[in-house]
């Protein structure tokens, strides 16, 4: 059989030799044919491995690639470390910090959270951890009528009221 070698040029030809084995010679034109249709790659299996690696399988346009990953460390969570009134008395208390620490600072919550960070070696605000205010609940005597009981509102907080050691034991909660 013969073989076809050579190179294209701008002009889409090919150029060569044949040779006695019936090889090309010369110039071959050729006019390219319509794209062809676009491959799909989804991805199929993801799986835990010792060591990284992807594979593809099926046919063109729809083809599926298969990953093995390994894991990585486990990772320390978030862990406020303190709580200190300012910026500048964190700075004093922790002349030394690691990578990720994190402390709150201010007077009373909602605290901003700063974090250590080493590569612009200085206190990051992180702002504060402090999600958006839930519905308001229902009042203690609605609870109570759900619950059961039938007379007043202002019997209810009569009735709250006369029981002995209902402060002390709630505070104790």
């Amino acid at each position: 059989m013969s073989e076809l070698t050579g190179k294209l040029n701008a002009e889409q030809q090919l150029s060569g030799a044949l040779n006695a084995q019936g090889c090309l010679s010369g110039r071959l034109s050729y006019i390219p044919g319509p794209p062809g249709p676009a491959n799909v790659l989804s991805i199929g299996d993801v799986e835990t491995g010792s060591e990284a690696s992807a594979s593809i399988t099926g046919e063109s346009p729809a083809q599926i690639l298969n990953l093995v990953l390994p894991r990585g460390e486990t990772g320390h969570g978030l862990v406020i470390r303190g709580t200190y009134a300012t910026v500048e008395a964190l700075e004093a208390a922790e002349p030394d910090p690691e990578q990720g620490w994190m402390y709150n600072v201010g007077s009373e919550a909602p605290y901003h959270v700063y974090m250590w960070d080493e590569e612009l070696n200085e206190w990051t605000d992180q702002d504060t951890i402090q999600g958006p205010a839930g519905p308001t609940g229902e009042s203690a005597y609605a609870s109570a009528v759900v619950g059961g009981y039938t007379g007043t509102q202002s019997e209810f907080y009569a009735d709250l009221a006369a029981m002995d050691g209902l402060a002390e034991a709630l505070a104790a909660l």
